[in-house]
């Protein structure tokens, strides 16, 4: 899909009542995350300071560093 549309369908998710969103991009090795209220931030495996997952209050305990999810 192209991220205009991952983008689109992520807001519908949200609108629908979905509270997180994790859009993984295999060219960028990024994750970008969509929260209720409309945060939006992107994780790439290069973020040495906070590259985690956490799935906060929607999935409590739940943590993965981003580089994990793209290794081979």
């Amino acid at each position: 899909d192209r991220r205009a549309e991952v983008e689109a369908k992520a807001r519908h998710w949200l609108g629908c009542g979905t509270r997180l969103v994790w859009v993984v991009n295999g060219a960028t090795k990024s994750v970008t995350i969509y929260r209720a209220g409309g945060e939006r931030s992107t994780i790439s495996i290069d973020d040495a300071l906070d590259g985690t997952l956490d799935g906060g209050d929607v999935l409590p305990g739940f943590s993965c560093p981003v580089r994990r999810i793209f290794e081979v």
